[in-house]
């Protein structure tokens, strides 16, 4: 089942990473990785990668309270309390079903990112890097096997190869100052960030 949702998701991300390159220069995308990882970056938010479970114990404890209160109330009729229950019961059923949904949809998106996440913060040209084993002795990985790099994005060849503040220096630019400005409750990036970083 993941699987398939990992698969959507990466097309979909292609296709939109696709549609927002003109919005930057080469260059930009080169430093930036991959647009896959800008437009998936944009995309989620808080509740793509975390489950409030602390708010939905509070509030299933709450009704359970209430519907244990309702019960022991003997100054209501019996029709008025079972309503009142049942109101109480559907509650707490769709509250339990949303929790669930929840978590599903969250750990799908965890394996998703999971799946992703050695294709990011990787140079995208691959003239800018001359072979994957060169990245690999800079990150200090030279007995990593090659790997074909991930180049949806060509920079020119004239241009010097990005290095890692660079990449690190769009990120902020592009992603994280823009969302912490502009978005000041979303501070699921740094959640994003820790996960898009772990192996």
């Amino acid at each position: 089942m993941n699987s398939a949702f990992i698969a959507a998701c990466q097309q979909v991300t292609s296709e939109l990473a696709e549609s927002v390159r003109p919005l930057y220069t080469p260059r930009v995308w080169d430093e930036l990785g991959t647009g896959a990882f800008f437009v998936t970056f944009w995309c989620l938010q808080s509740g793509d990668l975390i489950v409030p479970e602390a708010a939905y114990t509070r509030q299933i404890n709450l009704l359970k309270s209430q519907m244990e209160k309702l019960k022991a109330n003997n100054q209501w009729t019996s029709a008025k309390k079972s309503s009142e229950v049942d109101r109480c019961q559907q509650l707490l059923d769709r509250l339990t079903d949303e929790l669930a949904v929840r978590r599903v949809h969250v750990s799908r998106i965890r394996a998703w990112l999971a799946a992703e996440h050695d294709s990011w913060f990787q140079p995208a040209s691959s003239s800018a890097w001359h072979s994957t084993s060169s990245i690999n002795q800079l990150e200090g990985n030279s007995a990593l096997p090659p790997t074909a790099p991930a180049a949806p994005f060509t920079a020119s060849s004239s241009a010097p190869a990005p290095t890692k503040v660079d990449m690190v220096t769009q990120f902020l630019q592009l992603c994280v100052y823009p969302r912490a400005l502009f978005t000041p409750t979303e501070d699921y990036w740094l959640l994003y960030t820790y996960l898009s970083r772990q192996s």
